[in-house]
């Protein structure tokens, strides 16, 4: 595909909810056998789940007990995560794991995120582009139509995807968007760069921007990537101490244009503003504040946290990933 043609879906401004992709997919497989036969549905959840067995007596649920697809075949039952925007929350795999402890898991995502709980196995939209295209329904049927403006839905958002991450310094409106509301982002001219904005792409972006970047890391680090406000936020443990028989972390963090580094307790959130005294403050002060160009000492009023920040002549985004993997490993060696 060359470029982005726009659907059915594009025109709903749905192409981008997750729920009206798991009910397009519900839909797909509770086709009438002289629609879809049974046959190719079976030769779909093979492509798309990586079997070679013959499924038979598929049947299908949507947003079941949390769940959003629920597949079952006369040997087998398939659990589905869909996760489009979003990323994984609250433990959700590790909850339905043990809800469905003998089941076929998979987490199936836009970018190819890794889910928390190792027992389910990943799938790239990309993924289900490739078995969508397998599925074969007669021209002439009103069915094919919808399938057809579904197949091209999923491989716009996976072309859009795959363009930014192959040269994200191309894409600053994924980086300076995330959080304004869609009311507030105007019309851009490059086609991709506009679909990512009428879509909200930005944050599930700058997520896979930065787990790309946690890959080419060679060396072993504690990270967590999350959100504030509609920016990705990425915390990469460096190391720790004890004080007083309280465990503290290291940790550089990148939000925005904004890079951090903090000292917090290892249990924030059971944490008091207390607990940082003045040997703590003077000795992350003497070691931290106003080297390599961090400023003055941010302090939280009532957890135990301390941060030094600074912002980059040069926006981190358009920084070469080499550059941006010196600075992580640069904190680390003052």
């Amino acid at each position: 595909m060359e470029k982005l043609n726009r659907t059915f879906f594009d025109y709903l401004s749905m192409a981008h909810a997750e729920r009206v992709h798991s009910q397009v997919l519900g839909w797909l497989l509770s086709l009438e056998e002289a629609i879809l036969p049974e046959k190719q549905k079976s030769l779909f959840l093979n492509s798309l789940f990586g079997l070679d067995e013959e499924l038979t007596q598929i049947r299908v649920e949507t947003e079941s007990d949390s769940i959003d697809i629920l597949i079952t075949s006369s040997t087998h039952v398939f659990v589905v995560e869909n996760k489009l925007k979003s990323s994984e929350h609250s433990g959700q795999t590790d909850k339905y794991a043990a809800r469905y402890p003998d089941t076929h898991k998979y987490y199936l995502s836009l970018i190819g995120e890794l889910p928390n709980n190792q027992g389910w196995h990943p799938i790239a939209y990309k993924q289900l582009a490739e078995s969508l295209n397998l599925l074969k329904i007669d021209e002439t049927l009103p069915a094919y139509h919808y399938l057809s403006d579904y197949q091209k839905t999923v491989e716009n958002l996976t072309f859009a995807f795959e363009t930014f991450m192959q040269d994200v310094s191309q894409f600053p409106n994924v980086f300076s968007d995330g959080g304004l509301p869609k009311k507030a982002k105007t019309k851009i001219e490059n086609e991709v760069q506009d679909y990512i904005r009428v879509n909200q792409l930005e944050t599930i972006f700058q997520k896979a921007y930065f787990y790309y970047l946690t890959k080419e890391l060679k060396e072993q680090y504690y990270i967590s990537i999350s959100e504030t406000r509609g920016d990705a936020l990425i915390q990469i443990q460096l190391g720790n101490c004890i004080y007083k028989g309280i465990r503290y972390n290291i940790g550089f963090q990148f939000q925005g244009a904004t890079f951090k580094i903090n000292f917090a307790d290892n249990n924030y959130g059971q944490s008091s503003s207390k607990q940082i005294d003045e040997l703590i403050y003077s000795s992350f002060q003497r070691v931290f504040a106003y080297t390599n160009g961090y400023g003055k000492i941010n302090n939280f009023k009532t957890k135990a946290y301390l941060s030094v920040s600074k912002k980059p002549l040069k926006n981190p985004f358009e920084m070469d990933k080499h550059e941006l993997i010196e600075l992580i490993k640069q904190v680390k060696r003052i």
